[in-house]
């Protein structure tokens, strides 16, 4: 009974997450990626959304709209799906390969504050807020994986027009040893970068499946996609008209909300497909469902995260640019970000086996010499009582019925 439940372990958690035996230094990562994003998505002077969601009340101020002002929406999402380029060196499971110089791409992390720190300087002008679109004005931050597409449902820091935030970031780095690579995905929670290909992205990581999950189930859904998600040139980039299928309201962010609407219906189905497939309706989201259920986004076997730590003050723009004898502007706003690595080395956590093959063999062989005093001896005496000792004891007898007889005739 031992022996079953110690297998029974080796077979179902087979993994082990523990803290690595040395530390990592800084610079074998890179240093995060910094995504900024404005909270107001257009220029006033270029899209006035507040003008155009008024007129897009009435009826008759709407149909009065010229071909070039029903265009302005679609300019801005193609500007916004234009991909990136860029060289790499460094890969997620490798990391820096071998003899690579220290200025390199992406940038190594360093030191802890100092020259080390990445100073950004916001520069925003009060005319282009639109509090239509949003409520609040500044900025968001993103610290991701360089491997990675920034997430909007994702954690994000708040920058307020000014003020100056200060971000310590701490490196969290998970890795997987070797060993587990015979374990299938599903037992060591973990797809290693060639088990898992995405078509959209080059490197595999849990937040880029997600996004690439994300496009194939609103494309499902809406038959179009986000304009700021990755999309192929035959899928249609989602516009104001394509609100009512994500999510039905008045709020003029409605894009986004397409976009977070269908991220909490991917979540319920691809729960739900877990739990019991029977009961979603699949018709319902016009075969949404067999997506879902197809996303199955484990974390990369190798993988790291930015923790970040922040802190926050006034800027006073007028009387910095009164100390500099500069012109201080009534309608302009300064905000400073300050990002730096909070430590210069940092504590890895490792998967590996819990038990290996020889760990298990040993466990069994201490159970059975625990309870039956079982060795390499008490196997020679289990052959020699089976076979040898039975044959002995058969042959015995039978001379012993022979003699019997023997003396019966002889009497």
């Amino acid at each position: 009974m031992l022996i079953q439940k110690v297998w029974r372990k080796w077979d179902e958690s087979p993994v082990m997450v523990s803290f690595a035996e040395n530390l990592t230094p800084a610079w074998q990562i890179p240093f995060p990626a910094v995504t900024i994003c404005f909270q107001t998505k257009s220029l006033p002077r270029l899209f006035n959304l507040t003008k155009y969601f008024h007129l897009q009340l009435d009826e008759t101020s709407r149909a009065n709209l010229t071909e070039e002002e029903r265009s302005l929406d679609r300019k801005e999402r193609q500007r916004a799906a234009e991909p990136q380029h860029s060289k790499q060196s460094w890969t997620l499971d490798g990391g820096y390969p071998p003899l690579t110089p220290f200025e390199t791409y992406p940038y190594r992390g360093t030191g802890n504050g100092g020259k080390d720190t990445l100073v950004v300087t916001l520069n925003n002008f009060l005319s282009d807020l639109d509090y239509m679109c949003t409520n609040v004005q500044g900025h968001k931050i993103f610290l991701h994986n360089p491997a990675e597409l920034p997430s909007v449902w994702r954690h994000s820091i708040n920058v307020p027009l000014s003020q100056e935030v200060t971000i310590a970031v701490k490196p969290k780095m998970m890795t997987t040893t070797v060993g587990l690579r015979p374990y299938s995905p599903l037992k060591r929670q973990c797809y290693f970068s060639d088990e898992r290909y995405l078509r959209y992205f080059k490197i595999y990581t849990q937040s880029n499946c997600e996004t690439e999950c994300m496009v194939n189930f609103t494309h499902a859904i809406c038959g179009c996609v986000h304009f700021g998600l990755p999309h192929g040139p035959d899928i249609k980039t989602c516009g104001a008209k394509s609100i009512r299928c994500g999510f039905s309201t008045n709020n003029t962010s409605g894009i986004f909300l397409i976009h977070v609407s269908n991220k909490i219906k991917l979540m319920q189905l691809e729960v739900k497909s877990y739990v019991d497939a029977q009961t979603i309706d699949a018709n319902r989201f016009n075969g949404a469902h067999a997506v879902a259920a197809r996303c199955r986004c484990l974390p990369a076997c190798t993988s790291i995260e930015y923790e970040a730590e922040t802190s926050q003050a006034d800027v006073d723009l007028k009387a910095i640019l009164k100390a500099r004898n500069r012109t201080a502007f009534d309608k302009e706003s300064l905000s400073l970000v300050k990002i730096y690595l909070k430590e210069l080395q940092f504590t890895t956590m490792q998967r590996s086996e819990l038990y290996g093959q020889v760990d298990f063999l040993a466990n069994c062989g201490g159970l059975l010499g625990l309870f039956m005093g079982f060795s390499v001896l008490s196997v020679a005496e289990i052959i020699y009582f089976l076979t040898l000792r039975w044959w002995c004891l058969i042959t015995k007898k039978r001379r012993n019925d022979e003699e019997i007889c023997t003396c019966k005739h002889g009497n």
